[in-house]
């Protein structure tokens, strides 16, 4: 992402923290390097590798191996309930296509005085069929770039269409990654 700190301290949502994870992201990838003050192992984690201490906390007992293993279905038929947090699901399984994405942006960029873009608008301006608009107005909502509802560029959007429009830089997908 070739936009200055200032340019993307405009947008709104990203703060100095975010920034300053973007410096860090280009610094490591231009030098490959830690940045001068980051130490890749603390004191004490050496010390504790050279000289291991013996451990004198009480160690966990491995079930012995006649136990049988849990019931996966309860006793009374029904299936266990789910524990587990639900995964986000922006996609359906569509992967990122930059040109595709590209396509998106630069449409609805070129129409300002639309406030709400429906579906079947994004379909006729970029090309594209029903289920790929869906998936991709998704993921460019799941990356900041476009709005979930209106579909209407965001600031960082209008960013990235300026400075990398096919999202080459890998910066790029990082500093989306981690919005």
């Amino acid at each position: 992402l070739s936009a200055s700190a200032e340019e993307l301290l405009k947008v709104s949502g990203i703060k100095e923290a975010s920034v300053a994870l973007l410096k860090l992201v280009q610094a490591l990838h231009s030098e490959g390097d830690p940045p001068q003050g980051i130490a890749t192992e603390t004191a004490g984690e050496s010390e504790e590798s050279e000289n291991p201490k013996p451990d004198t906390q009480a160690t966990e007992v491995a079930p012995e191996p006649d136990t049988p293993p849990a019931p996966k279905v309860h006793e009374d038929g029904d299936p266990p309930k789910r524990t587990e947090v639900p995964k986000l699901q922006v996609s359906n399984g569509y992967s990122l296509d930059a040109a595709q994405t590209a396509r998106l942006l630069t449409h609805i960029a070129d129409h300002p005085e639309v406030k709400r873009f429906a579906r079947r608008d994004l379909m006729e301006g970029t090309g594209l069929a029903e289920g790929q608009v869906e998936s991709l107005t998704s993921i460019g909502a799941g990356m900041g770039l476009v709005a979930p509802v209106t579909a209407r560029l965001t600031p960082l959007g209008e960013l990235i269409l300026r400075h990398d429009l096919f999202l080459d830089s890998s910066i790029t997908l990082e500093f989306c990654h981690f919005l």
